[in-house]
């Protein structure tokens, strides 16, 4: 196998070869340095061209993404940031060559440069935001447009209200499903931060976005925004969802038909004695008694009628679909 290997090599070797002399044969002859010689002019042509590009005035266009760093852990800042500013500037292209094959960095603002501690805000001028661009793209830039011109925020140093949590859901199962309890996050609070110029704070919980989930078949988990409040700020911001759901299984149970109501010194009897009850039931009750009762209400039998209703006491909450083989009976008054 080694053998078979370095005779593949060596062949290869020798078409390599042999390709590198027909292509030096081919550059010495007078139509190889024709387009030798013309490739060159391209590239020259192409770096002047590249120079003079470079040296005129352009205007760009950026959409510089914002960071808020160095802030405290004793901070809770109340507004979002806005994740970028549109910054549109006119400049020499030599300005901008460092980004024409990179990525454009994030703009870091340092919470500590633009603090204003007496008013608990965060106050960033258009004339700091045009410092930080030219920092970046150099001082003799020609900035035309910023949107945001600034930004204010606010923030507190509070400890926070904790308050509970309630999901709010609107989840539909497939017909063979059924859920097995209510949406449940994976926390049962969350805290509210708040300024100080707050208004009285009233609220006994904190809701989620709603979850609208439908023909669900099977146990969901789901990532979930917790509803802000106007200049507060509730943490954690998304929490995670689990909504149970479970199978329904299908089960059958013989009742005996009893009769109520029936006078004193008589007896009915009925045919058939008992009727079967067909039901569905969470797997999880798969093993609860039925505890239902069907029945025939003697004052419902009538004059010369062969056959009377047989209807069922109240069913428990958990069995679905009831239905039972025979929805009347016939019955024989003994005196």
């Amino acid at each position: 196998m080694a053998y078979a290997y370095l005779i593949m090599s060596t062949h290869r070797r020798h078409i390599v070869s042999n390709l590198a002399h027909n292509i030096n044969r081919k550059m010495h002859t007078r139509r190889g340095r024709s387009v030798l010689s013309y490739l060159l002019c391209c590239v020259v042509a192409f770096v002047f061209w590249l120079f003079v590009a470079l040296d005129d005035v352009t205007e760009r266009d950026y959409e510089l993404k914002l960071e808020l760093v160095n802030v405290p852990d004793s901070v809770v800042v109340l507004n979002d940031l806005p994740p970028s500013i549109n910054v549109v500037m006119k400049g020499r292209g030599t300005q901008f060559l460092k980004y024409y094959f990179t990525k454009v960095p994030a703009m870091r603002l340092d919470f500590r440069q633009y603090v204003v501690p007496s008013t608990h805000s965060i106050n960033i001028s258009r004339a700091k935001i045009d410092s930080r661009i030219r920092e970046m793209f150099g001082q003799n830039v020609n900035i035309i447009v910023v949107r945001p011109d600034s930004l204010h925020l606010s923030y507190t140093t509070g400890r926070g209200i904790k308050l509970p949590l309630r999901v709010v859901s609107n989840v539909t199962t497939t017909p063979e499903c059924v859920l097995a309890g209510p949406a449940v996050a994976d926390v049962d609070s969350v805290t509210v931060y708040m300024g100080n110029d707050a208004p009285r704070f009233r609220e006994k919980f904190i809701e989620t976005e709603q979850i609208a989930l439908n023909d669900v078949s099977d146990t969901t988990e789901v990532e979930v925004t917790v509803k802000q409040l106007p200049n507060m700020r509730i943490l954690p911001e998304k929490v995670r969802v689990k909504v149970p759901v479970e199978m329904l299984v299908a089960k059958t149970v013989s009742l005996p038909v009893t009769v109520t109501d029936v006078p004193q010194g008589e007896r009915v009897l009925t045919y058939p004695a008992s009727v079967s009850v067909q039901y569905l039931v969470p797997m999880r009750m798969s093993a609860v008694p039925f505890a239902v009762k069907a029945t025939v209400d003697f004052k419902k039998i009538g004059p010369g009628a062969r056959r009377v209703a047989v209807d069922l006491s109240d069913v428990p909450e958990g069995f679905k679909i009831v239905s039972l083989s025979h929805d009347s009976v016939e019955y024989v008054v003994e005196k």
